[in-house]
């Protein structure tokens, strides 16, 4: 994080996001209780959809495209639970 003319600056894997103090910073990577609910079932659907994937012998592509994105949407869920994990550790400290 870095402090330029009054202004925290995020980088994040998405973007940099300015905020006026690193609590806001750290305050808005922070998630409900339902938010992590949440991200946790998608990880699980995704999860369990990416195990029951058949391959198609027929349209290997599509197959390997289809994992693909499911493989994805579970690193994106992953990161977005880490940042909230490493936001409740900065409070913390």
């Amino acid at each position: 994080m870095k402090q330029t003319k009054g202004e925290y600056t995020l980088t994040l894997l998405l973007g940099t996001e300015k905020f006026s103090s690193p609590e806001e910073a750290s305050m808005s990577r922070t998630f409900t209780s339902g938010n992590i609910i949440f991200l946790k079932n998608e990880i699980s659907m995704a999860t369990q959809l990416l195990v029951n994937m058949e391959a198609d012998p027929m349209n290997p592509v599509k197959f390997l495209l289809e994992r693909e994105n499911l493989r994805g949407q579970i690193l994106a869920y992953e990161y977005l639970l880490a940042c909230h994990e490493a936001s409740i550790d900065a409070q913390q400290s």
